[in-house]
């Protein structure tokens, strides 16, 4: 048996580090002289080897167990078959993990050749892959395909390990996951990949929005570039206090300018909301950027739904609403700037019939006849403006015209009102308890009630 054992070896830039290699099976070392010049050739050899790592640049690999069966090795042929247990690999600081790496290795001359399969660990489908290079040229192609597509619900906990990397909030419980992609490099530059990813009726979770009914197919380009097909994303269900249904989104990634984190371009995004179908144009997201805009327009928002989310007693309101809403994405958050709605053609009615002793406590002049039309407010027109700040607090100034038939139905009547909530301690109210603090009742109530009213008839007008 004959042993190589060393602490670090390096070739060229390729930096081999502490391992130790037993040739099992005998192998021949030939050398040959002439006019000067010097050949070498191993052949027939099984080599296993312990404690193997390699480095370059910023890509490293580390095995425990790398076993070689050695059919020819020389200056220019090469072929060899491998196998490689438990196998890290790390690019530019991130690590994926592979099991039973194995696959051929063939050097004709310039041209070289590996191909095998490999597993990814406690997960079962095993991947194809191939590579074609010339040296010479310095080009090359390589592809990776996925066998069966991969079941997330029978392996949750290792796929969302596997994943952790890449998108450490995302975490899913069910749906089918299938990989590809090819690639590539022409005078050692970057190496230009197609990826094409699918994910089929996924459900789990996203930074604690929880969503069902995830599909996702298309290719990723990478690195990203400007003139790449789109990739698709349909979301069936996504809910985080409120549902938003029906999502839809076709979008590509940019190329970053600073060589950060690549761009995402949105063609299209369209959903439900509270029975509204909302939908935002071509709109670019750069991650790297302090601020992001998208302007979103909302058809046909239905203010009972809306009213009903707040849980007020006693109060109920018909009608929908159009609007826009020009939003500011920021790293802490999301504000919304005079934002817009206005109702449909028909407009609507509000009922408020407040308790008895919630209104003998308001009891005066003004809030008695604010109370009567509320009881019954037949509204043609009602109009708001809208505006978010990143902490969770929204305000909304409502103006709404029409007439009550509590008070005198030819009488026009003028409601102001001005609210003002935070929509985020809603949200996780509304998530995990069917009935909000009363303190947020009283709250809205107060708004309603303390607005100002302009009753046309006791105006003059």
């Amino acid at each position: 048996m004959t042993s190589i054992s060393t602490k670090k070896l390096k070739f060229q830039d390729i930096v081999f580090g502490n391992f130790q290699a037993e040739l099992n099976t005998p192998g021949n070392l030939e050398i040959n002289s002439s006019s000067g010049e010097s050949s070498w050739k191993l052949s027939d050899g099984n080599w296993v080897v312990s404690g193997f790592s390699l480095s370059m640049d910023d890509f490293s690999m580390h095995s425990n167990a790398l076993e070689l069966n050695l059919r020819e090795l020389s200056e220019n042929n090469t072929n060899l078959n491998f196998n490689i247990g438990e196998t890290g690999i790390v690019f530019d600081q991130t690590e994926a993990l592979f099991s039973n790496l194995s696959g051929n290795i063939e050097l004709d001359g310039h041209e070289l050749e590996v191909r095998g399969e490999f597993g990814l660990p406690k997960l079962p489908p095993a991947f194809t892959y191939f590579t074609q290079i010339n040296l010479e040229k310095q080009r090359g192609r390589y592809y990776i395909k996925q066998g069966e597509p991969l079941n997330i619900a029978n392996h949750p906990s290792p796929f969302n390990n596997l994943i952790a990397n890449w998108a450490p909030d995302l975490t899913l419980v069910q749906g089918s996951f299938t990989i590809s992609a090819d690639g590539h490099w022409q005078n050692s530059i970057d190496i230009q990949s197609e990826i094409q990813l699918g994910l089929t009726n996924a459900s789990g979770s996203y930074a604690g929005v929880g969503f069902f009914g995830l599909d996702f197919i298309g290719p990723v380009f990478f690195p990203p570039n400007n003139h790449s097909g789109s990739a698709r994303i349909n979301i069936q269900n996504l809910e985080y206090g409120v549902e938003v249904n029906n999502i839809e989104s076709r979008f590509r990634l940019n190329a970053s300018e600073t060589n950060e984190l690549p761009g995402v371009y949105v063609y299209s995004l369209v959903g439900e909301f509270l029975g509204s179908k909302f939908e935002s144009h071509d709109f670019a997201f750069d991650p790297n950027a302090s601020k992001n805009h998208i302007e979103v327009s909302l058809t046909g928002l239905d203010i009972g739904k809306v009213v009903s989310m707040q849980q007020i007693d006693g109060l109920s309101v018909t009608g929908k609403l159009d609007g826009t809403l020009p939003i500011d994405i920021y790293s802490d958050g999301l504000s919304i700037t005079l934002g817009k709605f206005w109702n449909q053609e028909g407009g609507g009615t509000i009922k408020y019939l407040i308790d008895p002793a919630q209104a003998a406590s308001l009891s005066n002049p003004l809030t008695d006849t604010v109370i009567k039309a509320l009881e019954e407010f037949h509204y043609d027109l009602l109009t708001a403006s809208t505006n978010f700040q990143p902490d969770g607090e929204l305000t909304i100034n409502f103006h709404i015209e029409g007439k009550s038939p509590k008070l005198d139905n030819n009488r026009p009547v003028h409601l102001n009102i001005n609210s003002e909530q935070n929509v985020l301690s809603l949200l996780e109210s509304l998530k995990y308890t069917d009935e909000l603090n009363s303190e947020l009742d009283d709250n809205i109530r107060k708004n309603i009630l303390s607005s100002g009213i302009v009753d046309k008839t006791t105006k003059g007008n």
